[in-house]
């Protein structure tokens, strides 16, 4: 068995991170510095001693100091691909939200893994660009399959902007292809992602009993993105201290009833956008099953900041989120188990849909419906959210029927 301590980290996870850390092995301490480079795990060690820390940690900012400083170019003045994307997210990720960050490196890594990470950026032409967007349709996504045109053009925009700032920072030529115009394949068109109907969020709230331990989470955090539409890492990172809940009773006909409501701040930290916070009122069934979330709170013992703190058991948590993918898992299990139809690109965004399309048929009010979301009313943006519902123009198809002054034949 081993023991570690930490004694130092520089950087991020997602662009350059060295840790020095001293590490018990077989009653042996060791002085290691570990960082990663080119996808492999890198270490050195010595044994532990107050003058090998003192080295280590030197070497370690040392390390730090030369791959995260901006690069100089070279006699040639040819920096490669890898040289860039250090430059650009050295200077930009400090502002960069964390699903933001990893989209772009994601993006920039399949750009590298195409043309080369040490390719110089002066060879890279519309042509290149070219060939990696018919990559990317064709072969370039899950398991063999391409991305659609919509995932592809962000790939593109997202290398463009990394050259972009390399031109602007004097670091490379100016280059073409910044100016480089994505042009879908004839006979596609931008995919829209279908929402979640009221029917089927509904029938989908029925699949998980918010009393099982292993349940709750998925239908508490349904149930939030259905009535109020947050996106789900802002919802998968909800703070207690950003919840206020209240609890009343009414008479409704003779009978005291609970009335439950509260409200949500939703935080600047995990807003996509940035956006100022932005208080949120409680309908009463999402009030309900956060008092639900509650109550597993004191049944897990957990004692951290999280709503939806991730668990290993009845009684073994850990402080960090609800995963991602642990709720994909579980969504899709409940899809089949309620006889709710798969639909390709239908996920935990679908919902945010559904509830700007809710709030539009409630108040008939696009601008209205779009801040409820907490969105603005581009166009754009009201397009993808607020989607034609079939129900509401069958209703209006009716409505159209009278629509003109019937009249006799001559008259």
């Amino acid at each position: 068995m081993s023991s570690t301590r930490t004694i130092l980290v520089l950087g991020r996870v997602r662009s350059f991170r060295v840790r020095v850390f001293v590490e018990k092995v077989g009653g042996i301490e060791y002085v290691r510095v570990r960082w990663r480079e080119n996808g492999q795990r890198k270490t050195e060690s010595r044994p532990n001693t107050a003058a090998t820390r003192k080295e280590m940690k030197a070497f370690a900012e040392g390390l730090y100091e030369a791959r995260t400083s901006i690069p100089a170019r070279g006699p040639d003045g040819a920096l490669t691909l890898g040289e860039l994307w250090q430059a650009y997210s050295t200077a930009e990720s400090d502002h960069w939200a964390p699903t933001t960050e990893g989209n772009y490196a994601h993006h920039w890594r399949k750009f590298e893994h195409f043309a080369g990470r040490n390719t110089a950026c002066d060879l890279i032409t519309r042509e290149t660009f070219d060939l990696f967007k018919r990559a990317l349709l064709t072969t370039g996504g899950r398991h063999g399959k391409g991305h659609t045109p919509n995932q592809t053009r962000h790939y593109l925009a997202d290398v463009k902007r990394v050259f972009a700032f390399g031109v602007d920072r004097d670091l490379i030529a100016p280059n073409k292809v910044i100016s480089y115009r994505y042009k879908a394949p004839r006979g596609t068109t931008a995919a829209i992602i279908p929402e979640y109907t009221p029917e089927e969020a509904a029938k989908l709230l029925t699949a998980w009993d918010p009393r099982h331990g292993k349940q709750w989470r998925p239908w508490v955090l349904t149930t939030l993105m259905a009535y109020c539409g947050p996106r789900i890492d802002a919802a998968r990172r909800l703070a207690w201290d950003d919840v206020e809940l209240t609890l009343t009773t009414e008479v409704v006909d003779g009978v005291e009833q609970l009335v439950f409501g509260g409200t949500i701040v939703w935080p600047s930290k995990t807003d996509k956008m940035k956006k100022p916070a932005r208080p949120q009122p409680l309908p009463g069934p999402v009030a309900e099953a956060l008092w639900v979330a509650l109550g597993w709170r004191q049944v897990c013992r957990y004692h951290g900041p999280r709503v939806f703190f991730s668990g290993l058991g009845k009684y073994r948590v850990r402080d960090v989120a609800y995963g991602q993918s642990a709720y994909n898992s579980a969504l899709h299990a409940a899809e089949k188990r309620v006889g709710v139809d798969w639909l390709d690109q239908r996920g935990s965004h679908s919902f945010r849909r559904g509830a700007g399309g809710n709030a539009l048929d409630l108040t008939g009010d696009p601008i209205q419906a779009m801040a409820w979301i907490g969105d603005t009313h581009n166009p754009q943006l009201m397009a993808k959210y607020l989607q034609r519902r079939a129900a509401k123009e069958r209703g209006l198809a009716e409505q159209m029927a009278g629509a003109l002054p019937k009249v006799e034949d001559g008259k």
